[in-house]
């Protein structure tokens, strides 16, 4: 009997609607996810050399994850990595199916940028950051870190990302979503049902809810549960993950606020606009679009 693997993966995109999908495929009876819902596993080059016994072991070896028929990871910067999806390929059984949602590509950056403030990880103003996207990204790359955080424009090239998918994980074994579509939950339900093979009902009471926007309310306090520091560290050797991270979900929630939506000028908008129009094009010839007209 061959070791039981991860065989549902939503791919990506990011600030596209992939924590509500998640959480909702969560509350399927069939369905386990970890507490941490981006493993990284295969988008980050220290995790990846820790093997795939590490990763089962780590995220998906609790009673729940042993009891449940479908293991999902819902880490959505594989969509982006090349390196990445081919990791996958090698990793995943021919049964194995990946999820991917899309969203109009200038709101996706400008709420990426806004994620990026709030988690106090961008100090440039939005036009400075598109104008060092690729010199950044860049440099992160040489330092085998996560690129993608920068990628305001290159992560919403979603045409050029798909057409690499579709080569490298067949196109018959991915559902292609759109956020704007997430509202309809019936629609929702029936094309998870169908595409992934669920054979129990999603809860009568399970919806997909928006995964709202939010601020620290002391950045101190951010900083402390974010960062390394020496209570983290005792707190990863003493506590299984899946503890901790519910845990240090529930302390960050204390710490939240309503965020507000960064103001971007009409100027940098139609300059966004200008650089997704090709990809769009690539998107459209795949017999797919990210929002609708």
């Amino acid at each position: 009997m061959s070791e039981k693997k991860v065989n549902l993966f939503i791919l990506g995109v990011l600030k596209c609607g992939t924590t509500s999908l998640s959480k909702l495929l969560e509350g399927h009876p069939e369905v386990f996810g970890p507490s941490i819902k981006e493993t990284h596993f295969f988008s980050d080059d220290k995790q990846y050399r820790n093997g795939a016994a590490w990763y089962h072991n780590e995220f998906y070896s609790s009673h729940e994850a042993r009891q449940a028929r479908i293991w999902l990871d819902a880490t959505p910067a594989i969509l982006v990595s090349e390196e990445a999806l081919r990791r996958v390929a090698e990793y995943a059984e021919p049964d194995a199916k990946f999820i991917v949602v899309l969203r109009e590509p200038v709101a996706r950056a400008i709420s990426a940028y806004a994620h990026r403030q709030r988690v106090m990880d961008e100090e440039l103003s939005f036009e400075d950051a598109l104008d060092a996207e690729e010199e950044r990204m860049n440099a992160v790359k040489a330092e085998g870190g996560r690129w993608w955080r920068h990628g305001y424009v290159e992560v919403g090239k979603y045409g050029e990302q798909l057409e690499r998918a579709f080569a490298i994980l067949g196109r018959e074994r991915m559902l292609v979503m759109r956020q704007e579509d997430l509202r309809d939950f019936d629609q929702v339900k029936a094309q998870l049902t169908s595409f992934i093979g669920l054979t129990l009902p999603f809860p009568a009471e399970k919806a997909i809810h928006a995964n709202p926007a939010s601020m620290p309310r002391s950045k101190w306090f951010f900083r402390l549960l974010a960062h390394d520091n020496p209570l983290k560290r005792i707190a990863q050797v003493l506590l299984p993950r899946q503890f901790r991270n519910r845990f240090g979900y529930a302390i960050r929630s204390l710490n939240e606020r309503p965020a507000q939506k960064p103001q971007i000028s009409a100027e940098t908008k139609a300059r966004l606009h200008s650089a997704f129009v090709e990809d769009q094009r690539r998107l459209k010839a795949l017999g797919l679009s990210s929002h609708s007209a």
